[in-house]
């Protein structure tokens, strides 16, 4: 769990980011898509694989990681966002 929670700190800072560029909606996109993915784990590990608050924790990771690959992905190829050359993480 602990990795998901470094790459859920880092899509918070992605979407103050994209926030103060006037682009909010990339905050809304990604945390719409992993708590859709935060339910289906919930639904398979849970009730199907039966693996109690293991299940709780596996589901929690995968929504961390996957508002990371969301909010990353919006934010770095989406040409909404001016690319700046002194700030190496969002400039191509």
């Amino acid at each position: 769990m602990l990795p998901s929670v470094y790459l859920f700190n880092l899509s918070q800072v992605m979407a103050t980011f994209t926030g103060s560029q006037r682009q909010p909606w990339m905050a809304a996109a990604s945390t719409s898509t992993s708590s859709v993915v935060h339910v289906i784990m919930i639904y398979i590990t849970y009730y199907l694989l039966d693996w109690g608050l293991y299940a709780i924790y596996i589901s929690t990771s995968f929504m961390f990681t996957t508002r990371f690959i969301v909010m990353f992905t919006l934010a770095h190829y989406s040409d909404k966002i001016p690319k700046y050359v002194d700030i190496k993480i969002f400039s191509r």
